[in-house]
């Protein structure tokens, strides 16, 4: 799907949707265009119309790739990631977006739909004079919208952190791990994407580019700001989730520690009574218990005694 937006000094910002109708603006004229999920077709306008390097219309097509900035000379190619949420499976699901910066054109170029390329094409619709201010500004308002969804994703983490560490000590369920495991991961995927990010802004708030005016530099210098904050929150989780990930180990360990401990009691209370019943159990004709009237309920009752007293000594040990 094509959604591009041309401006044309003293005229209306014309919306297109035809790949037929997209051309390279003039002096003057400032061109946005949106490749959502394109065709083969419609994605033939980066080498139609733009002439884009062959090396960065295949990154384009093939996913996933590292986040980057590279000079083209004539034009910035970028790759950064947003990221989304899916309720239903619980997974923290990156997608990339892949950008061509020009003098007075940006092309944005995704597979899966992005909520922030959406919510600056609305933008544009209501205050389409963003586009007079340049390309770099336009950059800015998409680039600082998909930065900013990475914080909400990041207290979903936290909440499910704080629930893992509450559980882990309430009810440390061997469920548990492979839900520590899980948040560990995201956390983890997170945190790379964000230090590759980071470089990204870095790089074009440095004023290493020449289609990053002063002006703008100033905004991407706060994008840079942001994506700094998400990589140490990130960090922070992480660590976090290794504190609880060794304190549910611990538990577990204590937990079948204790377990043992009370199976060894039971199995030292056991052995004597056993070899009792084991020497009782002999066939030898001549023991002289046996004849006895009351021997049977007087073995029961030593054992019994045996029984009580070790249970009270290992209880005056602490051991129970």
């Amino acid at each position: 799907m094509i959604t591009a937006f041309l401006y044309v000094p003293g005229e209306k910002c014309h919306e297109l949707h035809e790949a037929d109708a997209i051309f390279m603006p003039q002096a003057g004229e400032t061109l946005w265009v949106d490749l959502e999920a394109p065709t083969p077709e419609e994605g033939e306008i980066l080498s139609r119309v733009f002439n884009f390097h062959t090396l960065a219309i295949e990154d384009c097509w093939h996913e996933p790739q590292s986040g980057k900035v590279d000079d083209y000379g004539d034009y910035l190619f970028m790759v950064v990631h947003g990221v989304r949420y899916n309720a239903d499976t619980e997974d923290f699901i990156t997608h990339e977006l892949n950008i061509f910066l020009g003098a007075n054109y940006l092309v944005t170029f995704h597979s899966h739909h992005s909520r922030s390329v959406e919510a600056s094409q609305a933008y544009v619709r209501r205050n389409p004079n963003i586009m007079t201010r340049g390309m770099d500004f336009m950059l800015h308002q998409i680039l600082d919208r998909l930065i900013d969804n990475y914080f909400p994703k990041l207290e979903i983490l936290e909440d499910k952190i704080e629930e893992l560490e509450a559980a882990i000590f309430s009810d440390p369920r061997p469920e548990l791990l492979n839900s520590i495991l899980d948040v560990r991961r995201h956390v983890g995927h997170l945190k790379r994407v964000a230090i590759q990010e980071r470089e990204v802004f870095a790089a074009i708030s440095r004023g290493a580019f020449p289609f990053v005016n002063e002006r703008a530099q100033v905004y991407f210098k706060d994008i840079y700001d942001h994506v700094f904050r998400i990589v140490e929150t990130a960090d922070n989780h992480r660590d976090t989730i290794n504190i609880i990930l060794q304190a549910y180990l611990s538990t577990v360990s204590n937990k079948l520690n204790d377990t043992m401990r009370v199976l060894t009691l039971l199995a030292t209370i056991m052995l004597p009574l056993t070899v009792i019943t084991g020497i009782y159990g002999m066939n030898f004709e001549y023991m002289p218990e046996l004849g006895w009237r009351y021997g049977y309920l007087a073995i029961l009752l030593f054992m019994a005694l045996l029984a009580g007293g070790m249970l009270l000594y290992f209880r005056k040990r602490n051991w129970l």
